[in-house]
């Protein structure tokens, strides 16, 4: 019997398909061949690349599709329009994530998977939607939500948000899995949350504890005790409860199993 103000919900729709996109996180921007040494060494400190990789870990095995946003220049800069202060300082650099360098793989401490991801490459701007096929490619796979990761928070990050809020999506930022620099820029979160992004203070462990939780509704395998009677058929209205100031409490369907509990809380 559940506890008295809590209902049992079966979950019998589908919740909105998510993806996680990852931003520049190359061996040229954020790794060992980083031209821009403070945001390679604000990575470091950080520990995103880590973080990263268990959310990234976590997503492929609740079959959540995984997303690399790259980029690369040629070496003569055609296609790549220098029209911002950035771009044209990074351009006196040659070796910019220049194309068919190793510079542009994948930094591998996040442990991209080639055979699984996919890739949305580009060659020009700051960030991942304009003029490529990452919509289209998104629209494909069904996805509404993404959860956005990676650098650089005041330029690629933000630019991706804004991007995929006009086309659409639903959008999450993690708090400990995005960087900027100066660091200040992570002020900018406390701006984007309650606006663009859901909720505020996010973290890559609730975004991992969310992935796990859809997993288990689309394999119809848990109940889940919530407090009121509307069914929590979305994956918004998944994501705000998880944020709520109680555990969570969910049980497997199953008879056999049915005594055993696991509460999850985000505190």
């Amino acid at each position: 019997m559940p506890p008295e103000g809590f209902s049992v919900t079966d979950l019998n729709e589908p919740p909105a398909r998510t993806a996680v996109l990852t931003m520049e996180l190359q061996r040229g921007v954020v790794g060992d061949l980083a031209t821009m040494v403070e945001l390679r060494e604000a990575v470091a400190e950080s520990g995103l690349l880590e973080t990263v990789r268990s959310m990234l870990e976590a997503a492929r095995a609740a079959e959540i599709p995984v997303v690399h946003a790259t980029v690369s220049w040629r070496a003569d800069r055609r296609g790549t329009p220098l029209n911002t202060p950035l771009a044209r300082h990074l351009a006196n650099n040659p070796h910019q994530v220049l194309e068919g360098t190793p510079a542009v793989e994948l930094d591998p401490r996040i442990g991209a998977v080639p055979s699984r991801d996919l890739v949305s490459h580009r060659h020009h701007g700051m960030t991942p939607f304009t003029g490529t096929s990452l919509d289209s490619l998104l629209r494909s796979l069904g996805v509404d939500h993404l959860v956005i990761c990676g650098v650089s928070l005041n330029v690629g990050v933000l630019g991706a948000v804004i991007e995929a809020v006009g086309l659409g999506y639903e959008v999450t930022i993690p708090t400990d899995a995005v960087v900027g620099i100066p660091a200040d820029y992570a002020a900018g979160l406390d701006a984007l949350s309650g606006t663009l992004t859901f909720a505020p203070n996010v973290t890559s462990q609730t975004i991992t504890l969310g992935i796990i939780l859809v997993y288990l509704y689309r394999t119809n395998s848990v109940l889940v005790l919530r407090r009121d009677a509307e069914g929590a058929t979305t994956t918004p209205e998944i994501r705000a409860f998880l944020h709520g100031p109680d555990p969570l409490i969910v049980t497997t369907r199953m008879p056999s199993a049915s005594s055993r509990l696991r509460r999850f809380s985000t505190a």
